[in-house]
């Protein structure tokens, strides 16, 4: 518990910024917020990444318009079908080690379960796996926290990958109790 409050406090000045696109410079559409409080999950560990979810709470109130927008939570217990295909972002390193000053959106495919514990036998049922029909893209590192969006749905948040895909996703689906516990 102490060294994952010692990870947490270098958030102490944070801030969150809604509505960008290019993360280098000032655009109109951003809205930027400091955050009130964190609240990492519990039983969160770091080796091996498991229970990888952090909900922050900001101060203010976010303005919904065209670039900010709310988006859905899964259904409890409800699964993400193996071959689906979703979205995923982020600003990380994309090309020979260098970052991109603008939001890079790439489509990926869910990987069956078993498939993915073929890869890391050590996961979850809170965990889905995903990369490109090819296999050569996924999220990127830095990319830590973003999103796997499936039909409009927020499926996933992007904990770890092993340098290659598919991406491992922290499986929102299975963190919805906890998610409404702690945000009343």
């Amino acid at each position: 518990k102490e060294n994952r409050l010692i990870a947490f406090a270098n958030f102490r000045n944070l801030t969150v910024t809604l509505g960008a696109h290019n993360i280098h410079r000032h655009e109109n559409s951003q809205q930027t917020f400091a955050v009130q409080s964190y609240h990492p999950h519990p039983a969160y560990k770091e080796r091996p990444r498991v229970n990888d979810i952090l909900l922050l709470k900001l101060k203010g109130k976010a303005k919904l318009n065209k670039y900010v927008r709310v988006i859905d939570l899964p259904k409890a217990n409800r699964n993400v079908a193996p071959r689906s295909q979703c979205s995923t972002a982020g600003w990380g390193f994309i090309d020979q080690g260098k970052t991109t000053d603008k939001l890079f959106e790439t489509n990926v495919i869910i990987r069956p379960p078993k498939e993915c514990r073929s890869l890391n036998p050590g996961i979850t049922n809170g965990i889905i796996c995903a990369a490109s029909k090819q296999w050569v893209k996924d999220c990127s590192q830095g990319d830590d926290g973003g999103p796997l969006v499936c039909e409009g749905t927020a499926q996933g948040i992007f904990s770890y990958d092993f340098k290659v895909p598919p991406g491992f996703y922290t499986r929102i689906a299975s963190y919805l109790p906890w998610i409404e516990t702690t945000m009343q």
